[in-house]
């Protein structure tokens, strides 16, 4: 009897030891598996995608996206995770001057263009396109509008754009150096900030004509009719482009404006109806 407990003791005790051990490895497995003591991650493995934060003109807006998209295609050496703001380019200016952040400025006006200059939110400028005024209306042309002194008629409903939108500014001076903005400011319904607003409130029935650019048909093309403005009076607005000194990306902010200023984007600009860069 006395041989049995011993031995019951020593293998309770031989167990103890064996359980001991098994306990410490555990833990010490647990602690190495623990991710705040981790000195690897596979997020740490991962390249950071860049990012470019691009102001752009609305009335652009189509044009800039398959710009950037054919950049990811054929250009980048990786993908650029493009994040867009869209406004009219008076308002988007106002956005930089108050929180001075992003990379790179569109504008589709070369007033807002140089006040970004002055202001030091730029330096340089690059001239991509310009943005052509024409006459919308309904498809089918329901009240037979021609030219812009039909705008002056009776009972027509006229939209154009703000002043702070590069439409906007260019169908007053228009209409202004034509004679006829204070006969058509009666007319004025509605004053939308840009010009696709314009191209849609026509669609929409909620104005006859509108003054805006000749690319703003868009998705509602087929809803209407677009008149050209003789070129020996019309007034295009200069589209151009900047790398903002805010840029925490400056050198894929220049890359990507030196492919818009390339005969490729050239050609996008061209397929969504804008004219070519006037030179002086």
């Amino acid at each position: 009897m006395r041989y049995k407990k011993t031995n019951n003791r020593v293998s309770l005790f031989i167990k103890l030891i064996v359980s001991t051990i098994i306990l410490q490895t555990i833990i010490l497995g647990c602690s190495l598996l623990q991710p705040e003591e981790a000195e690897y991650s596979i997020q740490d493995s991962v390249k950071e995608q860049p990012e470019l934060l691009v102001y752009v003109a609305a009335g652009i807006r189509e044009a800039v996206e398959d710009a950037a998209l054919e950049y990811n295609k054929n250009i980048a050496n990786y993908p650029i995770n493009f994040k867009f703001v869209f406004n009219n380019s008076g308002r988007l200016l106002t956005q930089l001057e108050l929180h001075n952040e992003g990379d790179i400025f569109i504008s589709s006006e070369l007033q807002f263009m140089e006040k970004a200059i002055i202001a030091g939110l730029a330096d340089n400028k690059f001239d991509l396109a310009t943005f052509v005024p024409a006459i919308v209306v309904a498809a089918g042309n329901p009240l037979g509008i021609k030219t812009l002194a039909d705008l002056t008629k009776p009972g027509v409903r006229v939209a154009i754009c703000e002043n702070s939108a590069a439409m906007g500014k260019a169908a007053e001076k228009i209409l202004s150096e034509q004679g006829i903005l204070d006969e058509v400011t009666p007319n004025i319904i509605n004053r939308p900030a840009t010009a696709p607003q314009i191209a849609l409130n026509v669609a929409l029935n909620q104005a006859d004509v509108g003054i805006t650019g000749r690319n703003s048909g868009g998705e509602i093309e087929d809803k209407l009719d677009f008149i050209m403005i003789p070129p020996e009076i019309n007034s295009p607005t200069l589209i151009t482009a900047a790398v903002l000194n805010s840029s925490g990306n400056i050198s894929n902010a220049e890359l990507f404006v030196d492919f818009l200023c390339s005969p490729a984007v050239q050609a996008i600009f061209k397929k969504h109806n804008f004219g070519d860069v006037i030179l002086k």
